[in-house]
C-alpha cells in the first residue's frame, strides 16, 4: 500500500485533517489576508427583506453578497453563490445565519473585526443593562449618508399600502413591556420556523433599536410577510386596511402564537394591555329600569363615541368643527347616564374595572350613514403628560398607578377608506416628539401633537 502527501496548504491558520484517507482542508484568514476587503460596499447591504436565494428561492444556506448586497445559496462550486463570484468578480459572502464570512472561489473563511457592524446590523443583539438604558440614555448614530439620528426614531418603507400597518408597528416598539421582552428573546432555529410571526417581530424589534444601523429607514419586509399568511390574506400589502382592526388582530395573534412557543410568557400581550371593563345591563319596563346582570368583559383598547358634526353652517358660512376634551368623551365611564343599545333594545352602563399598563384610547371617527362612510373630524383636546384615569375606575382606592404619559399617536388624514396614516412618537430618552409618516421623519412641537385630529392614543402608565 502507498500513499501520496500533497504538499501543505498555504496560509497562516490552514489546517489538514485526514478523515478515512480522505483529506479536508479548512482555511481561515485574517482580514489584511484578503485581498478583496476593500469591495465590502455597506450602502447596499439590506437585510430587512426575506432571507431567500435569488436564484433558487430557498431559505437553506443562504449567503448575501457584501459586494451587491444579493442572496444566494451555498458555496460549493455547483451553487449559486459560487457561480455569483466567478460571473460577477464578487467574493465576500456573509452567511444569514451563522454570520460567517467567507472568500469565493477560494473559499476560505474572513475573520476581521471590522466586520462586527455588519454582523451588528444583521442580528442585532441586547442585554439587559443595554435593554434597561434606552429609555434614559440619548444615542445618537450617523448614517452612512451623514445624517444624525436618534437611537430608535426610524422611518418605514410603505411597500405599497401598508401605511396601516406602519403606524402600529411605531406605536408598539416604544411600548416598554412588549420591547424589552422581544429584545431579549431567543428562540431555537425549529421554534422560529414553527412560529414566523414571533420570530419575525422579534428581529424587527431588534433592528428598530439597533444603535448602529447604517440607514436611517427599516424596512417591516419580512414581518408584513409573514402578517399577510397568518392573517390568512385579511391585511395585505396592496389593499389599505383599518389600523385598529389589525392592531388588535395583531395582538391576539401575537399572544397565540407566545401561548404555544413559550407557555411562560404567554400573558406577556395581557398583563400590558388588557383591561376590564364592567358593564351593567337593565331593561326599560313602563314604570322603571330593571336591572338584568351585570359583568365583567376584557378590553384591548376602548372606543370613544365623538359628538355628532353640525348639519349646517354658521352664519359666515363655515363650517364648525366641533372641539372637545378626552375628559368629556372619558366621562361616559362615571355618569349615571344610561346608553341605549338599539339591536338589543337594552340600556347599558359602563364602568372600568381595572386599567392595563399600555392604555389604548380609539376615537370612532369614522360612521357608515346611507351606504356611505363618513369621517368625524372633530378635534380633541388630550394630555401629553399626567392623565390620570383613577375618578373613571371603579375599584379605586388610590390614584397611585393610574397616571398615564402619552406614547404615540395615529392620524388619518383625507377621506374614510382612501386617505393615508402618519403618526406621532415620543423618543423617550431625548423627551422629543417626532412626526413619521413611512420614510418622513422630523420632530414636532408637543402643542400640535395635542391638537391633532388623532384616531388612536397609546398611553403608558407612569
Amino acid at each position: 500500500m502507498c500513499f501520496s502527501l500533497s504538499p501543505p496548504p498555504r496560509g497562516r491558520n490552514a489546517t489538514i485533517i485526514l478523515l478515512g484517507g480522505t483529506s479536508h482542508m479548512k482555511r481561515k484568514r485574517q482580514g489584511r489576508e484578503c485581498p478583496y476587503m476593500d469591495t465590502i460596499d455597506r450602502t447596499v447591504l439590506d437585510f430587512d427583506y426575506e432571507k431567500l436565494c435569488s436564484v433558487t428561492l430557498s431559505r437553506n444556506n443562504v449567503y448575501a453578497c457584501l459586494v451587491c448586497g444579493k442572496y444566494f445559496q451555498g458555496r460549493g462550486p455547483k451553487t449559486p453563490a459560487f457561480a455569483h463570484a466567478v460571473e460577477y468578480d464578487h467574493h465576500l459572502f456573509i452567511h444569514l445565519e451563522t454570520e460567517e464570512v467567507y472568500c469565493l472561489p477560494e473559499n476560505y473563511q474572513v475573520e476581521d473585526p471590522t466586520l462586527e457592524d455588519i454582523r451588528a446590523v444583521l442580528n442585532p443583539r441586547f442585554d439587559k443593562n443595554q435593554v434597561e438604558e434606552l429609555d434614559q440614555k440619548v444615542v445618537k448614530f450617523r448614517t452612512l449618508t451623514g445624517k444624525i439620528r436618534y437611537q430608535g426614531v426610524l422611518g418605514m418603507s410603505n411597500l405599497q399600502a401598508t401605511d396601516y400597518i406602519n403606524v402600529i408597528l411605531q406605536a408598539l416598539v416604544r411600548i416598554k413591556p412588549l420591547r424589552n421582552f422581544f429584545l431579549l428573546h431567543r428562540m431555537e432555529r425549529q421554534d422560529a420556523i414553527e412560529y414566523p410571526l414571533i420570530a419575525s417581530f422579534g428581529e424587527f424589534m431588534r433592528k428598530f433599536w439597533n444603535p448602529r444601523p447604517f440607514k436611517s429607514q427599516i424596512s417591516p419586509h419580512e414581518l408584513i410577510q409573514n402578517i399577510v399568511k397568518r392573517s390568512r390574506r385579511k391585511f395585505q400589502i396592496l389593499q389599505q386596511g383599518n389600523p385598529v382592526e389589525f392592531l388588535a388582530w395583531l395582538l391576539h395573534a401575537l399572544q397565540e402564537d407566545l401561548k404555544h412557543q413559550d407557555p411562560s410568557s404567554s400573558s406577556l400581550i395581557g398583563n400590558t394591555f388588557q383591561g376590564q371593563l364592567e358593564i351593567e345591563t337593565f331593561e326599560a319596563t313602563e314604570k322603571t329600569m330593571i336591572r338584568k346582570d351585570s359583568k365583567k368583559s376584557p378590553f384591548l383598547y376602548l372606543s370613544l363615541q365623538l359628538p355628532p358634526m353640525p348639519l349646517f353652517k354658521d352664519s359666515l358660512e363655515r363650517n364648525m368643527i366641533p372641539q372637545v376634551s378626552l375628559h368629556s368623551l372619558l366621562s361616559r365611564f362615571v355618569q349615571e347616564e344610561l346608553h341605549h343599545n338599539v339591536q338589543t333594545g337594552y340600556f347599558h352602563k359602563y364602568r372600568l374595572h381595572r386599567l392595563p399598563y399600555g392604555l389604548i384610547l380609539v376615537m370612532k371617527r369614522f360612521v357608515k350613514s346611507n351606504f356611505v362612510w363618513e369621517k368625524n373630524v372633530s378635534i380633541v383636546h388630550f394630555p401629553i403628560r399626567d392623565l390620570n384615569m383613577a375618578e373613571y375606575v371603579s375599584t379605586m382606592t388610590t390614584t397611585e398607578g393610574y397616571m398615564y404619559d402619552l406614547t404615540a399617536v395615529v392620524i388619518h388624514d383625507g377621506e374614510p377608506n382612501k386617505g393615508s396614516y402618519r403618526c406621532y412618537v415620543r423618543h423617550k430618552a431625548s423627551d422629543s416628539w417626532f412626526e413619521i409618516q413611512d420614510l418622513q421623519v422630523k420632530e414636532a412641537i408637543p402643542q400640535l401633537v395635542s391638537l391633532s385630529e388623532a384616531y388612536i392614543l397609546f398611553y403608558e402608565r407612569k
